[in-house]
């Protein structure tokens, strides 16, 4: 987190993430307070049993994968010291009390 702090105290007003929690260019259209910028997964996804076992199909119309976690200052300056991992900066933006609010990741020209 220490480099996205400095990224704040540098000028920007938002900071982007990815999944190795990478800073990244904010894409034009992102805002805050939090944003995940998500695609629609494409990939078979499948459930399983104890066993290991294929269970059924999951319905992939409410399944997104998230590319980029788009986060203000506000949000930033809410959250608690060193984060390890993306998943635990997700988890600290909703324990703050911010809501996350997606939207399409924009394509790239």
């Amino acid at each position: 987190m220490e480099k996205v702090r400095e990224a704040l105290e540098a000028g920007a007003s938002l900071v982007a993430l990815d999944e190795a929690g990478e800073l990244q260019p904010v894409p034009d259209g992102a805002e805050g307070p939090a944003m995940a910028l998500v695609r629609p997964v494409s990939d078979a996804l499948k459930s399983v049993t104890g066993e290991g076992l294929i269970a059924g199909s999951i319905d992939r119309d409410d399944v997104w994968a998230v590319e980029l976690l788009v986060l203000s200052e506000a949000v930033v300056g809410a959250l608690s010291g060193e984060l390890d991992s993306i998943q635990e900066v997700y988890l600290e933006v909703e324990s703050a009390g911010f809501d996350w609010r997606l939207s399409p990741m924009p394509s790239v020209p």
